[in-house]
C-alpha cells in the first residue's frame, strides 16, 4: 500500500528585510517561514529548498559584470540561494515551527536585487506545499 501524504502547509512565509551588525560584518534576516502539520501524525524527513526567479542563465546584467575577470555569481544573493535545500527537524502531529533565515552580507552581497522566492516543503521527496515572495530592493 502507498503510505499517506503528510498534511503539511506553509502558513506564513513573510520577507522580514532586517539589517543589522555583527563584528563579522553586516548581515541580513531574509525571511521567516512558518509551518504546520495539520495531521494527527509526526512527520519526519522534511526539507525546504529555495528557488529563485533569476538564475546565471536567465540574468542578463545591464554593467556587463559577467565580462569582468574574477567576477562571481557569488556576490549576487539571488543566484547564491537558488536551489539551497535545509533538512527540517521533525514535526509533531498539530505542531507548529518557524524557519528563520540571515544571511552574512560579509561575502560581497553590496546589494540585493529584487527577485521573486519560493520555499518548497517537502518530505521523503514528496512536494507537500509551497509560497512565494517577492524581495524588494535592498541598497
Amino acid at each position: 500500500t502507498i503510505p499517506p501524504i503528510p498534511n503539511v502547509k506553509i502558513t506564513n512565509f513573510v520577507y522580514t528585510g532586517i539589517f543589522h551588525g555583527t563584528k563579522l560584518g553586516g548581515l541580513l534576516d531574509l525571511f521567516s517561514i512558518s509551518y504546520t502539520n495539520l495531521e494527527e501524525a509526526d512527520v519526519k524527513d522534511l526539507t525546504l529548498t529555495l528557488n529563485t526567479s533569476k538564475t546565471t542563465e536567465n540574468y542578463t546584467d545591464p554593467y556587463g559584470r559577467r565580462n569582468i575577470p574574477g567576477y562571481s555569481p557569488y556576490a549576487f544573493l539571488d543566484e547564491t540561494i537558488n536551489g539551497e535545500t535545509y533538512s527540517l527537524e521533525s514535526l509533531r502531529a498539530k505542531e507548529s515551527k518557524i524557519f528563520d533565515k540571515t544571511y552574512s552580507l560579509g561575502g560581497g552581497f553590496l546589494l540585493v536585487q529584487p527577485f521573486v522566492l519560493t520555499a518548497t516543503l517537502k518530505s521523503n521527496h514528496t512536494i507537500l506545499d509551497h509560497a512565494t515572495i517577492m524581495i524588494p530592493y535592498s541598497g
